[in-house]
């Protein structure tokens, strides 16, 4: 059974404030937070672990979405 928590409160982190407009992986990670890890997609995981951010959380998604699924995600030619 998934946790039912918001990201934010299992790791305790806050969302990046600024003055100044967010960049677009800013508004992504606030977003994220604020998620459940039930609402975590395919792209999520693809960004946590480009971003080096939730590994553990991102893997364990990872291997869940592969299992589903062993065709999940973007295919790119070459």
């Amino acid at each position: 059974m998934e946790d039912m928590r918001k990201i934010k409160d299992i790791y305790d982190c806050v969302d990046i404030i600024s003055q100044e407009e967010l960049y677009p992986l800013q508004k992504w990670y606030n977003q994220l937070i604020d998620k459940t890890t039930f609402e975590i997609t395919v792209a999520d995981v693809i960004r946590m672990i480009r971003q080096k951010q939730f590994i553990s959380l991102a893997m364990s998604k990872a291997i869940k979405f592969l299992q589903d699924d062993v065709f999940i995600g973007e295919a790119y030619d070459g």
